[in-house]
């Protein structure tokens, strides 16, 4: 129950309402560059020194994020698939790109168990 999570790691899902609100732009922070200089064209907007590339590193993430979850068990990998299944939806991300040599995670019904966040 995503309800009762301490907001910083709720799922965007529940806190956006990507159902119920019409957004014009969605960015992502693996390309915000890219994702800034255009709504920097979207609005009219003629500065260029919008160059944040060097106040954000998202080169390595990823792969801090693989070693993190390398030493996780199966269930509990699961059971964050299950909890942020419709943030991963939603932005496009599978669990997989994110665990060494794109590992399966094999979840059942039995591999959720109750954690709280």
């Amino acid at each position: 129950d995503s309800s009762q999570v301490d907001v910083h790691w709720q799922p965007y899902s529940t806190l956006c309402h990507a159902c119920t609100l019409k957004y014009n732009f969605i960015g992502k922070y693996e390309t915000i560059q890219e994702d800034l200089d255009l709504l920097r064209v979207q609005l009219g907007l003629n500065t260029t020194n919008w160059n944040i590339k060097n106040n954000f590193s998202t080169g390595k993430t990823k792969e801090n994020y693989k070693l993190l979850y390398s030493k996780l068990p199966n269930h509990l990998i699961c059971n964050l698939k299950h909890f942020y299944q419709e943030d991963f939806k939603l932005f496009n991300y599978q669990v997989e790109d994110y665990l060494i040599d794109n590992q399966k995670v094999q979840c059942s019904s039995q591999s959720y168990r109750r954690f709280s966040i």
